[in-house]
């Protein structure tokens, strides 16, 4: 059987739906097509109570934690920033559980954009709530006018690291859509990409297992080979955790 690839979702309410609909649970295909792709059989989850998070876990094989919106400062101990997005508190208690119980299961994990920046507050890292208030001189890192799939700025891999190696190259294009960013790197893991102008845009756990962290949207970048590298790998490692 496929390896089971548990796909974290957005609570859609208030603008995102409209006023005469209840809140729903969402998911841009883009996630789903890219597992499917590489072999899996993705599991679309919804946000619960955090309780409930090591079930969900028991059932999978791999994890996905995809973008969405800001999280909220509480969970790192900093009051909010005058810029700070929209939040979604159920959101954040469940999938910090959800990541904290599948590391400890041993799933590979991949984390894209909040999901990275989800993975980095888990375990004891903070972000950067704004980056063109807090990191004066920094690139556009949320570019007005690109369409999801256009590339918008390099970033450089660090040698020796697993994404360094699945790239194959010292450098890649990325597309870019946040305005938030890792600031203090959380103990388990270690820098693997960065910007030019210095903000982190890629983590790996330390110590061998797959928990790879990117903050652009390679599910959107399907053609390109380090996301089809990327994604290949992670459904290796949970085709050999279903095995």
């Amino acid at each position: 059987m496929r390896p089971v690839i548990g796909i974290t979702t957005s609570t859609l309410q208030g603008k995102a739906v409209a006023s005469s609909e209840q809140p729903r649970f969402g998911l841009y295909c883009n996630y789903v097509e890219r597992v499917q792709e590489a072999g899996g059989l993705p599991l679309m989850l919804p946000s619960v109570l955090p309780g409930e998070a090591a079930s969900y876990v028991a059932r999978l094989d791999g994890l996905l934690l995809s973008g969405g919106v800001d999280v909220d400062p509480s969970e790192y101990g900093v009051a909010p920033h005058p810029r700070l997005g929209e939040v979604d508190k159920a959101r954040d208690a469940f999938e910090l559980a959800l990541v904290r119980a599948a590391h400890a299961a041993h799933l590979p994990i991949l984390a894209i954009c909040r999901g990275m920046q989800v993975a980095n507050v888990a375990f004891g890292g903070t972000l950067v709530q704004d980056i063109p208030s807090e990191l004066p001189g920094a690139g556009v890192h949320s570019p007005a006018g690109k369409a999801p799939s256009d590339a918008s700025h390099p970033v450089r891999l660090e040698a020796g690291t697993g994404l360094q190696r699945l790239a194959g190259e010292d450098e890649v294009v990325v597309n870019s859509f946040h305005h938030q960013s890792v600031q203090r790197v959380a103990p388990l893991f270690r820098i693997t990409a960065r910007a030019q102008d210095g903000v982190v845009e890629g983590m790996e756990a330390l110590g061998g297992a797959f928990f790879q962290c990117v903050q652009w949207h390679p599910e959107r970048l399907g053609a390109e080979a380090l996301t089809r590298s990327l994604f290949r790998e992670f459904m290796a490692e949970a085709a050999r955790v279903r095995a």
